[in-house]
């Protein structure tokens, strides 16, 4: 009987170590299956974080390089440069005609840069345009060495009057980390059949900001990133001092759009390589070890990530209603904004009837009102092509905006615009150049204070120059925060409201008078702001605008 027990529990042993052995198999499969899918869901994860960051890489430079592109065709198209297509010689006069041409070209290609994106985010450094060996006109967007300017386009003049192409962008190096961008020009109007000459535009661009783009790449520890143009010349690399080299022959003969596994110098990466344009490919190269520890690194955490999935889902339960009353709510605000979309010359029409409207009913203060703001809006809308117009016109700007802060404000806004004399309205200065400024005191100054706001606009005259001052009694703040020559984009990619407003315009005055002229800035908190414009006194003409 005993022993018929003690075969009956070595029966039932053996049959619990075989379920517990079935369970044990069962669970080490459904582990290594779940291991599995997490790894490669977490190895897709990284790759597909990697694909994002390049891809905005990819984007951020193409635009960059397509404004730097814009400009040298900009010019192309300039007045000067169109009369030269038609006559070879229109350059080829006497003297005292020559500058005047050559300086109505320089003209046309300070005009391009002010209204250029590219110049507003710091991509050109100059530009020279030469005829054959000869240098005709340059200018430069910041402080620069004319004898520099006029050694090294002379140099990569010579570089690309040697090339049969009509467009070449040249790489920077060790020894000149400058990129060239330049564009050929021939005409078919020359009478001299046995030599044609050309025009060559020469924008120079500081490539640093190449490699601040790949930097900003979300990158591992040993990650390798290249622009090269289609010949494998290297642009901008994370490497040091292969600027202006050709990349490795395995690298170049890979695949655009594919990513797959090379081995260089004995290790083994993971390649992706994307054309940014019909000139250039970004590279990216990932080693295979990194992604690896970093893939099964990133699984430590899959219990707790299970465990807050489960709690997603509870809470997501109690957040169905609200996600649809935000997708109302978000449907609601498209229709808005689609509603909002105006036609101006609409827009337009509709004031003016409110306008006769109120005037009829005798209601001149609304009257006033949709004068001045039809008029602001004017100017805002339709930009024309001047630089510059007389002052009297900017005060009117000036004029329209505060008179509509005033009926908003009333008694909690005042202010006053002082003339020393008559004849400075006549003189000219950069359009829309005081208009952003008042508004930056009322809204940055006064809006955000309790206390009663004043702004006063006085305009002095002073030897051969024009004193401008903008002041209120708001908050202020601390002039450090505020760096005029700070031209940097935010974190995010954008431009502040101060850096469009005040930045900008002391860029432009800098850049049509010189450096002597622009905008200084005394402020204090809780004691006000006073901005002083210095501007040249010149009579305004119509040629001038």
């Amino acid at each position: 009987m005993k022993k018929k027990l003690l075969k009956q529990g070595e029966k039932k042993n053996r049959s619990v170590l075989k379920t517990v052995g079935v369970l044990l198999i069962a669970f080490s499969v459904y582990g290594a299956i779940t291991a599995y899918g997490a790894y490669q869901t977490n190895l897709r994860r990284n790759y597909e974080n990697i694909d994002n960051s390049v891809e905005r890489t990819m984007e951020s430079i193409g635009r960059s390089l397509s404004m730097i592109r814009g400009t040298t065709i900009a010019i192309s198209g300039s007045d000067s440069l169109s009369n030269w297509t038609k006559d070879n010689d229109y350059f080829n006069v006497d003297e005292k005609d020559r500058r005047i041409r050559t300086k109505a070209l320089e003209n046309e290609m300070q005009r391009t840069l002010i209204y250029n994106n590219g110049w507003n985010l710091d991509l050109i450094d100059y530009v020279a345009v030469y005829e054959d060996r000869t240098l005709l006109a340059y200018t430069f967007t910041k402080p620069y060495n004319v004898h520099t300017i006029e050694e090294k386009s002379s140099a990569i003049n010579d570089v690309i009057r040697k090339s049969d192409e009509f467009s070449l962008v040249i790489p920077p190096t060790d020894e000149d980390p400058t990129m060239y961008t330049t564009l050929k020009i021939r005409s078919d109007y020359s009478e001299d059949v046995g030599h044609k000459k050309s025009i060559y535009i020469i924008c120079a661009t500081d490539a640093s900001f190449l490699k601040d783009s790949l930097n900003s790449t979300y990158g591992y520890e040993g990650a390798l990133m290249y622009l090269t143009n289609r010949a494998g010349m290297i642009y901008a690399s994370n490497e040091e001092g292969i600027a202006g080299k050709t990349i490795r022959e395995e690298i170049l003969t890979v695949s655009s759009g594919v990513r797959r596994d090379i081995l260089v110098s004995g290790k083994k990466y993971a390649i992706t390589k994307r054309s940014v344009n019909s000139d250039f490919y970004f590279i990216y190269m990932l080693p295979k070890s990194e992604i690896v520890r970093l893939t099964i690194q990133s699984m430590e955490s899959l219990l707790l990530l299970s465990i807050i999935t489960t709690l997603i889902m509870v809470v997501l339960v109690t957040m169905i209603e609200t996600q649809y009353e935000q997708k109302i709510l978000m449907e609601e605000s498209e229709i808005q904004f689609l509603q909002q979309q105006m036609n101006p010359h609409f827009l337009f029409n509709i004031l003016l009837t409110i306008q006769i409207k109120a005037k009829m009913s005798g209601d001149e203060t609304v009257s006033k009102m949709i004068t001045s703001l039809s008029n602001l809006l004017r100017a805002g809308i339709y930009r024309d092509k001047r630089s510059t117009i007389p002052i009297k016109e900017e005060l009117k700007y000036v004029e329209y905006y505060l008179s509509l802060q005033k009926e908003r404000y009333e008694d909690r806004l005042s202010y006053t615009i002082d003339i020393e004399d008559d004849e400075l309205i006549e003189c000219e200065v950069p359009r829309l150049s005081i208009e952003p400024l008042v508004e930056n005191a009322v809204v940055h100054g006064l809006e955000v204070s309790d206390k009663e706001g004043k702004v006063e606009v006085s305009i002095k005259g002073k030897n051969k120059d024009i004193i401008i001052h903008v002041k209120d009694n708001g908050v202020g703040f601390d002039p450090e925060v505020l760096k005029l020559s700070d031209t940097r984009l935010n974190p995010d990619g954008s431009l502040t409201r101060e850096k469009v407003g005040v930045k900008n315009t002391n860029r432009r005055i800098k850049m049509m008078y010189g450096d002597k002229y622009g905008l200084s800035i005394k402020s204090a908190l809780n004691e006000g702001t006073d901005i002083e414009i210095k501007i040249p006194k010149k009579k305004w003409m119509v040629e001038n605008g």
